[in-house]
């Protein structure tokens, strides 16, 4: 397996645990009660004015923040795929869940580009709409699939 092979590996998590397997299961820990939490944003968003406001870019804000709940359900998914690969000694999982973090990732950022283009026409700002936590997010899960990588090996 191992798709990614371009991606660096990490001998360590966070600089406290050298139990990959471990990092594993914080992962999946942290990453399912995000998961839940950004999908709470996309759905109940702080600032509805953000998707009811008449702009250029009305419609296509609207789609990706659905193509992005979609994508976190994905992801959601895949998180729990992982963790019963894990158990099982399944690789492919690890795959997966890279795959489709990465996915979620490039969705996060097209959609945090159009929600800035779309405050300009709001009275919304950056602290009221979901730009700060996609750009956590984003960091987050980008040293997550490097830690999940570098796990793989070892499965």
């Amino acid at each position: 397996m191992g798709l990614l092979k371009f991606l660096p590996q990490v001998n360590r998590f966070c600089w406290c645990t050298r139990n990959l397997k471990c990092a594993s299961f914080t992962i999946i820990i942290v990453g399912m009660i995000t998961g839940v939490n950004t999908a709470g944003f996309l759905c109940i968003p702080p600032c509805k004015e953000l998707y009811e406001v008449s702009s250029p870019m009305k419609l296509v804000a609207n789609v990706f923040r659905w193509l992005l709940f979609s994508s976190e359900l994905l992801l959601l998914a895949s998180i729990f795929g992982f963790l019963l690969g894990i158990f099982y000694s399944i690789r492919v999982t690890a795959d997966v869940l890279i795959c489709t973090a990465i996915v979620k990732c490039i969705i996060s950022a097209l959609y945090g580009i159009l929600i800035l283009v779309q405050e300009q026409f709001t009275h919304c700002r950056w602290y009221t709409s979901q730009i700060f936590h996609l750009v956590i997010y984003i960091m987050m899960w980008c040293y997550f699939i490097i830690v999940v990588n570098s796990y793989q090996d070892k499965m």
